[in-house]
Formats: C-alpha cells, sequence, structure tokens
C-alpha cells in the first residue's frame, strides 16, 4: 500500500508540475496595420480547342469500326423507346483561359445525301435534330445526349423530360443548328453558347439561355463539366480534361426496316 500511494503521489506531483508549465495567453490588442500587395503575371498561350476526339465502343472501349455511332446490339424496333448507342464519344479538350468551352448539335439541313433533313422547319414543327429517316427526309427521331468525366458501363437510357426519373436530369436533347423555337415540344431556338447545348465551359462563360432569355456566366465553382440539366449544374473544371458523351436515340416512331442517321453531329469549341 505504501508503495501504491507513493506512486499515487508521484502521478499527482507529475500533473501539477505540467499544469504550471503552460503558459498564460496574454489579451491581443492591434496597433495599427500596414498592408502590401502582391501579383504574379502567367505566361502562356491562351488556348481553347478541342484535342482529340474519339468514338469508342461501351462493350470493350475500344475504337468503333468506322468511327460510327450505330444502335446494333441494342436491336432496335419499332416502339421500342429510348435506347443508348452502342458507342460513345471521348473528347480532350484543352481550355486554359476564361470564357471557353465545347458545344454539341446538329446540323441536318446542311447534311448531304439520305442523312439530310427535308422538312419544314417552324414553330409548329418537330426540329431537324436527330436521326433523318433515309427513306423520308422529312421525318427523323429524336436524340440525346449525356456527358460524364469517367466511363459509365451500365448506362441505361430515359427520357429527358420525364421528371419522374431521377436520371433524366442527366440527358438534354439535342438541338439543331436551324431549329427554331416550338412551344408545343417544350423547344427553344438554337444559338449559340446556349447552356443546354454545352458539354463544358471554363470560368467567366456567358452563357446565353434562349429558353429562359438569361445569361448564366460561369464562374470558379460552376464550371467544367455540364452534369445536370440545370442552366449552371456545371462542375470540376479542369484546363485538360476528358470527357465522355453518350448518345440515345427515340425508337417509339421509328418504322420497321427503316434506316436513320445524321452526317453532322457537331462538337465544337467556341467562346464568346
Amino acid at each position: 500500500m505504501k508503495l501504491i500511494k507513493k506512486y499515487m503521489t508521484g502521478l499527482a506531483a507529475a500533473g501539477f508540475a505540467m499544469a504550471i508549465a503552460v503558459p498564460a495567453h496574454a489579451l491581443f490588442a492591434s496597433h495599427g496595420t500596414q498592408t502590401v500587395t502582391a501579383s504574379a503575371g502567367v505566361g502562356g498561350t491562351p488556348t481553347i480547342a478541342i484535342n482529340s476526339i474519339a468514338v469508342l465502343n461501351r462493350s470493350n472501349n475500344a475504337a468503333a469500326a468506322g468511327n460510327e455511332i450505330v444502335w446494333t446490339n441494342a436491336a432496335p424496333t419499332p416502339g421500342a423507346g429510348f435506347l443508348v448507342a452502342d458507342q460513345y464519344i471521348q473528347i480532350v479538350t484543352d481550355i486554359n483561359t476564361t470564357d471557353g468551352g465545347v458545344q454539341i448539335y446538329t446540323n441536318n439541313t446542311a447534311a448531304t445525301g439520305a442523312s439530310k433533313f427535308t422538312g419544314l422547319v417552324g414553330t409548329y414543327t418537330a426540329t431537324p435534330a436527330g436521326l433523318v429517316d433515309n427513306s423520308d427526309g422529312t421525318q427523323k427521331l429524336p436524340t440525346a445526349w449525356r456527358a460524364s468525366t469517367f466511363t459509365i458501363a451500365g448506362i441505361t437510357p430515359s427520357i429527358p423530360t420525364n421528371t419522374s426519373d431521377p436520371n433524366s436530369y442527366l440527358w438534354f436533347y439535342h438541338e439543331d443548328k436551324v431549329q427554331m423555337a416550338v412551344p408545343s415540344l417544350n423547344a427553344s431556338a438554337f444559338g449559340n453558347g446556349d447552356p443546354f447545348i454545352t458539354v463544358y465551359a471554363s470560368p467567366g462563360t456567358p452563357l446565353y439561355s434562349q429558353a429562359n432569355s438569361t445569361t448564366y456566366t460561369t464562374t470558379a465553382v460552376n464550371s467544367g463539366l455540364h452534369f445536370a440539366q440545370g442552366p449552371t449544374q456545371f462542375g470540376g473544371f479542369d484546363s485538360t480534361a476528358t470527357t465522355d458523351i453518350y448518345t440515345e436515340a427515340d425508337f417509339t416512331g421509328a418504322l420497321a426496316g427503316t434506316t436513320y442517321s445524321t452526317t453532322e453531329l457537331i462538337l465544337e469549341a467556341f467562346s464568346l
């Protein structure tokens, strides 16, 4: 017991010694400040560019035959609804300055051959965007795109306007270069730099929404990949970025034994 008592007394003494070793802080009082400035000019050449583009198979991520997007493994049939293409587009962008981006759209009225859209373009007609009926150029199938910073093995299709499906907010309908606003289809007129056709944007890009008649300027926080349908839902900006772009088509109104195509699916680097 004496040994235990002696040990406990030693701990108490050590604890007391530690307590008195901690210095007390004096109250802080400022007696004036002086301010200096700092700056650094960054060299290099401002760049807004698509460095490379490739069409890859979803099944094995290898280069696609013919560098073409097709719907063969999905076995589309009339009334099949939205199906994701067997391939995806992979782009590498170099945007190291403010006000720069990449947009995606079709230009089907400018196409040649069977994929040329020959129908009326107006406020009461379907837009020319999508896959054109090769037998009747006045008809087409709607298409949509979705962008990602990584490869999505099990990507699922969705109707972009289906508000009951959370997956729908990840998809954007393609727009066409010459389309007009079609109120009955909730389709806005085409406009360069519209957020709803912009795949990627750097900070300080003034994107003008034709649907909302509003300019949304990207910032350091909301710039990069357009990951959801909101006009400001951009994120993760990197000056050099790899982006995977998936495509789906709506086969609800497709006709049996018919080929649908576009030769004018355009990815365009831009500034405003």
